[in-house]
């Protein structure tokens, strides 16, 4: 696999994983003293080591660095360390061999009069200001009235 591919997926796989974090003993209280409820999603920052030891905490993989630099990155749990970019890097190389995983290769994408008519219903969503949710415009007033009411 060519090596700003594999770079490129190690870090959005990184990031899928960093920002699955979640502590439920977080409290959580927004503008005006709002209690927001317990629990609170957060990005696990990911550390790398600059010449082998000075370490560089960060909030997300940089696909433009080094490769080297890259499979330094780990979480640090304590005294203990999860190697993330060479454990995903062996996910990889393990999709490359038992599956013939290969991102230069284009999948062969084949149009029906279905798929065209499903593509045109969800190119007409719009997303929900606040809770993001994919909603046709017409639903969205009632969508908020039900969703988003205080009552």
């Amino acid at each position: 696999m060519e090596e700003n591919i594999k770079k490129k997926i190690l870090a959005e796989m990184e990031s899928i994983i960093g920002n699955s974090c979640y502590n439920g003993n977080i409290q959580n209280w927004g503008p005006g003293g709002e209690w927001y409820g317990e629990g609170r999603e957060f990005r696990y920052p990911i550390t790398f080591l600059d010449q082998g030891a000075l370490k560089n905490k960060c909030r997300s993989s940089d696909p433009s660095m080094p490769i080297q630099r890259m499979r330094t990155g780990y979480y640090a749990f304590g005294a203990n360390r999860l190697y993330i970019i060479q454990a995903l890097e062996k996910v990889v190389e393990r999709l490359e061999s038992k599956y013939n995983f290969s991102p230069e290769k284009k999948p062969e994408v084949v149009f029906s009069e279905e798929s065209t008519r499903i593509k045109s219903s969800l190119n007409n969503l719009i997303k929900c200001p606040v809770c993001r949710v994919p909603l046709k415009p017409k639903n969205l007033d009632k969508h908020f009235r039900k969703a988003h009411s205080d009552s």
